[in-house]
Protein backbone atom coordinates (compact mmCIF):
# COMPACT_ATOMS: atom_id res chain seq x y z
CA UNK A 1 0.00 0.00 0.00
CA UNK A 2 2.72 2.49 1.07
CA UNK A 3 4.61 2.08 -2.55
CA UNK A 4 0.83 2.48 -4.06
CA UNK A 5 0.53 5.59 -2.49
CA UNK A 6 3.84 6.96 -3.13
CA UNK A 7 4.16 6.08 -6.47
CA UNK A 8 6.80 3.18 -6.27
CA UNK A 9 9.27 4.80 -4.64
CA UNK A 10 9.77 2.46 -1.67
CA UNK A 11 12.63 0.69 -1.31
CA UNK A 12 12.66 -2.19 1.08
CA UNK A 13 15.62 -2.97 3.69
CA UNK A 14 16.07 -6.53 4.90
CA UNK A 15 18.74 -9.20 6.47
CA UNK A 16 18.44 -12.83 7.93
CA UNK A 17 19.72 -13.82 10.79
CA UNK A 18 18.64 -13.56 14.32
CA UNK A 19 18.97 -10.20 16.08
CA UNK A 20 21.76 -8.70 17.67
CA UNK A 21 21.53 -9.22 22.13
CA UNK A 22 18.55 -11.72 20.66
CA UNK A 23 19.04 -13.60 24.05
CA UNK A 24 18.16 -9.66 25.78
CA UNK A 25 15.30 -8.26 23.44
CA UNK A 26 14.01 -11.24 21.64
CA UNK A 27 11.70 -12.47 25.03
CA UNK A 28 10.45 -8.53 24.81
CA UNK A 29 9.38 -8.82 21.09
CA UNK A 30 8.63 -12.14 19.95
CA UNK A 31 5.93 -14.95 21.33
CA UNK A 32 6.53 -18.37 21.88
CA UNK A 33 10.11 -20.29 21.70
CA UNK A 34 12.05 -17.64 19.69
CA UNK A 35 14.98 -19.78 19.85
CA UNK A 36 13.96 -22.07 17.54
CA UNK A 37 12.10 -19.15 14.84
CA UNK A 38 13.27 -19.43 11.27
CA UNK A 39 15.88 -16.39 10.58
CA UNK A 40 17.16 -18.24 7.86
CA UNK A 41 17.59 -16.50 4.46
CA UNK A 42 13.84 -18.99 3.51
CA UNK A 43 12.61 -15.74 5.39
CA UNK A 44 13.53 -13.57 2.74
CA UNK A 45 13.31 -15.52 0.02
CA UNK A 46 9.34 -16.03 0.90
CA UNK A 47 8.70 -12.57 1.46
CA UNK A 48 10.47 -11.75 -2.54
CA UNK A 49 7.50 -14.52 -3.37
CA UNK A 50 4.63 -12.57 -1.63
CA UNK A 51 6.26 -9.50 -3.62
CA UNK A 52 6.13 -11.39 -6.85
CA UNK A 53 2.19 -11.49 -6.56
CA UNK A 54 2.64 -15.48 -5.73
CA UNK A 55 0.33 -16.96 -3.85
CA UNK A 56 0.63 -16.99 -0.06
CA UNK A 57 0.86 -20.22 1.46
CA UNK A 58 1.17 -23.37 -0.16
CA UNK A 59 -1.76 -24.74 -2.74
CA UNK A 60 -4.32 -25.60 -0.06
CA UNK A 61 -4.23 -22.49 1.96
CA UNK A 62 -7.29 -20.41 1.02
CA UNK A 63 -8.98 -17.48 2.56
CA UNK A 64 -12.11 -18.08 3.23
CA UNK A 65 -15.90 -15.88 3.55
CA UNK A 66 -19.29 -15.90 3.45
CA UNK A 67 -19.07 -15.10 -0.16
CA UNK A 68 -16.42 -17.37 -1.46
CA UNK A 69 -13.55 -19.35 -0.73
CA UNK A 70 -10.02 -17.90 -2.44
CA UNK A 71 -6.56 -18.10 -2.23
CA UNK A 72 -5.05 -14.73 -0.67
CA UNK A 73 -1.83 -12.36 -2.18
CA UNK A 74 -0.42 -9.28 -1.48
CA UNK A 75 -2.54 -6.47 -2.72
CA UNK A 76 -2.50 -3.96 -4.42
CA UNK A 77 0.27 -5.39 -6.17
CA UNK A 78 3.24 -3.69 -6.06
CA UNK A 79 4.88 -3.25 -9.41
CA UNK A 80 8.27 -3.19 -8.96
CA UNK A 81 9.25 -3.42 -5.65
CA UNK A 82 10.95 -6.56 -6.02
CA UNK A 83 13.63 -4.88 -7.55
CA UNK A 84 14.28 -2.48 -4.67
CA UNK A 85 14.56 -4.46 -1.72
CA UNK A 86 17.78 -4.15 -0.39
CA UNK A 87 19.77 -6.99 1.61
CA UNK A 88 22.13 -5.69 4.27
CA UNK A 89 25.34 -7.88 3.85
CA UNK A 90 28.01 -8.28 6.35
CA UNK A 91 30.11 -11.35 5.07
CA UNK A 92 31.14 -13.30 2.18
CA UNK A 93 28.42 -15.27 2.08
CA UNK A 94 25.57 -13.14 2.53
CA UNK A 95 26.88 -10.98 -0.33
CA UNK A 96 26.99 -13.30 -2.47
CA UNK A 97 23.71 -14.48 -1.48
CA UNK A 98 22.19 -11.68 -2.27
CA UNK A 99 23.78 -11.29 -5.54
CA UNK A 100 22.68 -14.40 -6.17
CA UNK A 101 18.90 -13.62 -5.33
CA UNK A 102 18.85 -10.64 -7.58
CA UNK A 103 18.86 -8.36 -4.44
CA UNK A 104 20.57 -4.47 -4.18
CA UNK A 105 23.18 -4.89 -1.23
CA UNK A 106 24.10 -2.76 1.36
CA UNK A 107 27.24 -2.51 3.47
CA UNK A 108 27.92 -0.61 6.49
CA UNK A 109 30.55 0.21 8.75
CA UNK A 110 31.09 -3.31 10.60
CA UNK A 111 31.70 -6.12 8.52
CA UNK A 112 32.83 -9.96 9.04
CA UNK A 113 36.25 -10.81 9.18
CA UNK A 114 35.93 -14.43 8.11
CA UNK A 115 38.06 -14.05 4.86
CA UNK A 116 40.42 -10.91 6.13
CA UNK A 117 41.59 -8.72 8.93
CA UNK A 118 41.59 -5.61 6.43
CA UNK A 119 38.56 -4.12 6.41
CA UNK A 120 39.06 -2.35 2.87
CA UNK A 121 40.67 -5.75 1.85
CA UNK A 122 37.14 -7.86 3.53
CA UNK A 123 34.79 -5.48 1.93
CA UNK A 124 36.40 -5.03 -1.39
CA UNK A 125 36.00 -9.11 -1.78
CA UNK A 126 32.52 -8.87 -0.64
CA UNK A 127 31.83 -6.69 -3.24
CA UNK A 128 32.96 -8.68 -6.00
CA UNK A 129 31.36 -12.10 -4.67
CA UNK A 130 28.00 -9.84 -4.89
CA UNK A 131 28.56 -8.48 -8.49
CA UNK A 132 30.17 -11.98 -9.74
CA UNK A 133 26.76 -13.83 -8.29
CA UNK A 134 24.19 -11.32 -10.37
CA UNK A 135 22.16 -12.82 -12.44
CA UNK A 136 22.68 -11.92 -16.26
CA UNK A 137 21.54 -8.68 -17.02
CA UNK A 138 21.12 -7.26 -13.37
CA UNK A 139 22.80 -4.30 -13.17
CA UNK A 140 24.57 -3.88 -9.68
CA UNK A 141 23.11 -1.29 -7.14
CA UNK A 142 24.75 -0.89 -3.78
CA UNK A 143 24.52 1.48 -0.92
CA UNK A 144 27.36 2.39 1.73
CA UNK A 145 25.90 3.44 5.22
CA UNK A 146 28.34 5.25 6.53
CA UNK A 147 28.03 7.92 10.15
CA UNK A 148 29.42 11.60 9.62
CA UNK A 149 30.78 13.35 13.11
CA UNK A 150 30.00 17.22 12.85
CA UNK A 151 32.87 18.79 14.57
CA UNK A 152 31.90 22.43 14.15
CA UNK A 153 32.22 24.39 17.56
CA UNK A 154 33.86 21.17 18.69
CA UNK A 155 36.62 21.62 21.51
CA UNK A 156 40.37 21.00 20.83
CA UNK A 157 40.00 17.34 22.76
CA UNK A 158 37.20 16.27 20.78
CA UNK A 159 38.69 17.15 17.63
CA UNK A 160 41.84 15.46 18.64
CA UNK A 161 40.10 12.35 19.50
CA UNK A 162 37.79 12.57 16.32
CA UNK A 163 40.33 12.52 14.00
CA UNK A 164 42.16 9.34 15.73
CA UNK A 165 39.43 7.23 15.01
CA UNK A 166 40.05 5.77 12.13
CA UNK A 167 43.42 4.37 13.27
CA UNK A 168 41.53 2.97 16.58
CA UNK A 169 38.84 1.48 14.29
CA UNK A 170 41.29 -0.56 11.80
CA UNK A 171 43.16 -2.08 14.68
CA UNK A 172 40.18 -2.57 16.69
CA UNK A 173 39.57 -6.91 16.13
CA UNK A 174 36.65 -8.33 17.97
CA UNK A 175 33.59 -11.06 17.47
CA UNK A 176 30.27 -11.21 15.68
CA UNK A 177 27.88 -13.97 16.37
CA UNK A 178 31.51 -16.54 16.97
CA UNK A 179 33.11 -15.10 14.26
CA UNK A 180 35.92 -12.52 13.62
CA UNK A 181 34.35 -8.63 12.70
CA UNK A 182 36.15 -5.59 11.70
CA UNK A 183 35.24 -2.38 12.61
CA UNK A 184 35.95 0.55 10.13
CA UNK A 185 35.01 3.65 12.76
CA UNK A 186 35.15 2.26 16.77
CA UNK A 187 35.00 5.68 18.28
CA UNK A 188 32.84 8.79 17.85
CA UNK A 189 32.44 12.32 19.95
CA UNK A 190 29.78 14.89 18.35
CA UNK A 191 30.18 18.23 19.99
CA UNK A 192 27.32 19.87 21.77
CA UNK A 193 24.42 20.98 19.54
CA UNK A 194 22.00 23.58 20.46
CA UNK A 195 19.22 20.46 21.05
CA UNK A 196 21.68 18.70 23.05
CA UNK A 197 22.19 22.12 25.34
CA UNK A 198 22.44 20.29 29.19
CA UNK A 199 23.46 16.89 28.17
CA UNK A 200 27.17 15.16 27.22
CA UNK A 201 28.12 14.09 23.84
CA UNK A 202 27.14 10.96 22.29
CA UNK A 203 30.04 8.24 22.88
CA UNK A 204 30.12 4.93 20.62
CA UNK A 205 33.57 2.77 21.61
CA UNK A 206 34.18 -1.04 20.64
CA UNK A 207 35.98 -3.17 23.01
CA UNK A 208 38.61 -5.46 22.24
CA UNK A 209 38.90 -9.06 21.63
CA UNK A 210 39.95 -10.25 24.84
CA UNK A 211 37.96 -7.90 26.61
CA UNK A 212 36.06 -10.49 27.88
CA UNK A 213 32.52 -9.43 26.12
CA UNK A 214 30.66 -10.94 23.44
CA UNK A 215 29.21 -7.78 22.24
CA UNK A 216 31.21 -6.19 19.74
CA UNK A 217 30.33 -2.18 19.96
CA UNK A 218 29.36 -1.17 23.46
CA UNK A 219 27.24 2.41 22.51
CA UNK A 220 27.01 4.43 25.70
CA UNK A 221 24.43 7.30 25.37
CA UNK A 222 25.13 9.75 28.31
CA UNK A 223 22.42 12.07 28.81
CA UNK A 224 23.84 13.42 32.84
CA UNK A 225 23.82 17.04 33.05
CA UNK A 226 27.36 18.53 32.18
CA UNK A 227 27.74 19.37 35.66
CA UNK A 228 27.31 15.63 37.22
CA UNK A 229 30.73 14.11 38.01
CA UNK A 230 30.04 11.48 35.33
CA UNK A 231 29.63 13.99 32.78
CA UNK A 232 33.16 15.20 32.92
CA UNK A 233 35.00 12.05 32.61
CA UNK A 234 36.45 12.00 29.32
CA UNK A 235 38.75 9.76 27.25
CA UNK A 236 42.45 9.90 27.18
CA UNK A 237 44.61 8.43 24.06
CA UNK A 238 47.71 6.74 24.88
CA UNK A 239 51.07 8.00 23.97
CA UNK A 240 51.97 7.61 20.48
CA UNK A 241 53.74 4.10 19.59
CA UNK A 242 51.96 2.51 22.71
CA UNK A 243 50.28 -0.03 19.99
CA UNK A 244 47.37 0.51 21.84
CA UNK A 245 43.71 1.93 21.52
CA UNK A 246 42.85 5.08 23.23
CA UNK A 247 41.11 4.57 26.82
CA UNK A 248 37.15 4.37 26.39
CA UNK A 249 35.84 5.38 29.37
CA UNK A 250 32.50 3.80 30.85
CA UNK A 251 29.59 4.57 33.26
CA UNK A 252 28.40 1.93 35.48
CA UNK A 253 24.97 0.35 34.90
CA UNK A 254 24.71 2.23 31.57
CA UNK A 255 25.72 -0.27 29.22
CA UNK A 256 23.57 -1.04 26.22
CA UNK A 257 25.29 -2.85 23.43
CA UNK A 258 25.69 -2.37 19.59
Amino acid sequence: MTDALSGGRLNVGVSAGPPLHAELVAPLVFDGDWQNFDFSYARVERLLADLEGNYIGDGETYVISPGNRQQARLQPFAKGLRDRVWYGGGSLRSSEWAGRTGLNLMIGSLTSGDISDDFLEAQARQLAAFRAALPAGRSPRVAAGRVIVPTDGADKHTRENTEIMPQAGMSERSRLRGRAARFSVAIWSAAQTRSSKGCSPTVFCARSANSGSSCPMNLLWRSTPRSSPISRRRSRPRSAGSGRSPKIPSIPGKHSHD
